[in-house]
């Protein structure tokens, strides 16, 4: 693979092994991963998206329409969205990709309620759109790092200072990017999730430092709430 926006440098970089000439792939699978050679995700999250349709179809055929909302909403978590966010810190959907996530989610959710608003159908399945979820899950892997969950030097793409909130009589770090080579993009883990601790912290009483188990309770109800009173869902 070559990573390149132009077709002329793909062209040119093919090998010759044993007589045999090997061009190079504009898309490669890794570990369920779809990367593309122009460092877009939108093969990644078309793809996936078809797989959770066929999973979706075969458990719509395989269950009874009146099989209990909690076992259908289990079903579609662990068959269907669990492929939809496989790997979500990754990968970043742009504004088309974004609009296909919530229409399957939209689709999916009219399986397991009979609902016809899709906020209400959210709201009564305790789910997130797809975009506030992956910024769940992008502050949950923060808070892993931040606590050595996992063996990965965090500090050596991140820094923090301490910022003072007289109001609240306590301190709350800010952090900043310490190593990134882009810094207007998205699709840099880093760059988004400094934004998201860094709002997080000014617009809560959550700590990004908090222990695991309750900062995931916490934010899932902090992220649910902005649903409920702010965030609209524009693509449906």
């Amino acid at each position: 693979m070559v990573f390149s926006s132009t077709p002329e440098e793909h062209a040119s970089s093919s090998i010759l092994v044993n007589g045999l000439q090997i061009h190079p792939s504009n898309c490669i699978k890794d570990l369920g991963v779809f990367v593309s050679s122009n460092l877009k995700w939108s093969t990644h999250i078309s793809e996936k998206i078809r797989c959770c349709y066929a999973m979706f179809y075969n458990l719509r055929r395989s269950i009874p329409s009146n099989t209990p909302i909690k076992t259908k909403l289990q079903l579609i978590k662990s068959f269907v969205l669990s492929i939809l966010t496989y790997c979500c810190s990754v990968w970043h959907p742009n504004a088309r990709d974004l609009q296909k996530c919530e229409i399957l989610l939209s689709r999916v959710t009219k399986w397991i309620s009979s609902e016809k608003d899709y906020s209400k159908r959210m709201q009564i399945c305790g789910l997130l759109p797809i975009g506030l979820y992956l910024n769940y899950r992008d502050l949950v892997l923060l808070n892993s790092l931040l606590l050595e969950k996992y063996d990965f030097p965090i500090f050596d793409y991140v820094s923090m200072v301490y910022q003072d909130y007289p109001l609240r009589n306590f301190q709350k770090p800010v952090f900043c990017i310490t190593k990134c080579a882009k810094v207007r993009t998205e699709n840099c883990f880093f760059l988004r999730v400094v934004k998201l601790a860094n709002k997080l912290h000014q617009n809560s009483n959550l700590s990004v430092f908090d222990p695991p188990t309750s900062f995931k309770h916490q934010l899932l109800n902090h992220f649910q709430l902005i649903y409920k009173n702010t965030y609209k869902t524009s693509y449906l």
